[in-house]
């Protein structure tokens, strides 16, 4: 295998592990939107819960 050959191989092999580290990265940050998401549906519904509780509590 020349030179020229091994070289090209390297840098496609960096290249793959430099795409591999971006589909990782994206991943995760997609996983966190998800999570915040969640949190924030889980927010809402407490503030809801707790307004209708208070206002029924208020006006019974």
């Amino acid at each position: 295998m020349s030179t020229k050959q091994k070289g090209e191989q390297e840098q496609k092999s960096l290249i793959n592990e430099n795409n591999q580290l971006k589909y990782a990265q994206q991943h995760h940050l997609e996983n966190e939107r998800t999570y915040l998401t969640w949190i924030r549906t889980v927010v809402s519904i407490v503030g809801i819960g707790f307004l209708t509780t208070s206002s029924i509590l208020l006006l019974g």
